[in-house]
């Protein structure tokens, strides 16, 4: 995981962090600007709003289907200070990208359903090992502390 995390292509330290409360402060400050400007009301404001946070956990799953079984790094976000503002903005964006996305699967047991009573004869399944697909992003144009308005 060590190796993983190294790899400043992938991950920088945000060295500006200064702890799991100064986050909390900087969420609720922007909140109450969305609030003020009316952009989210009350009930929202409440839902959003960290309380008892804690960091966010990062273990590795094993890509046991690889030579050298490497790591596939998971950041479990729950509990975070932005947890609740990520399920209120997929909730928020799931009618934009059902409209774009035709096609979406859940996971592999919702593709068999799918494909329960297709007759699969004389056709091809396609696979993309997608490397990284996330962690690919370039840091530099995309993280959080870069943008002009934070």
């Amino acid at each position: 995981m060590l190796s993983i995390l190294s790899d400043e292509s992938k991950f920088m330290p945000d060295v500006e962090f200064g702890g799991i409360g100064k986050l909390e402060g900087r969420v609720n400050s922007n909140l109450e600007k969305l609030l003020r400007m009316n952009i989210i009301n009350k009930e929202e404001f409440n839902f959003l709003k960290p309380m008892g946070s804690e960091y966010p956990h990062l273990y590795g799953l094993p890509k046991i289907h690889k030579q050298n079984i490497p790591l596939c790094p998971i950041l479990s976000m729950c509990k975070s200070p932005i947890h609740n503002l990520a399920k209120w903005l997929t909730k928020l964006l799931d009618p934009i990208r059902r409209y774009l996305c035709m096609y979406s699967l859940k996971d592999s047991l919702e593709l068999v359903d799918h494909l329960g009573d297709t007759n699969i004869k004389e056709k091809a399944i396609c696979s993309f090992d997608v490397n990284s697909l996330f962690t690919n992003v370039p840091l530099k144009k995309n993280t959080i502390s870069n943008h002009k308005n934070s």
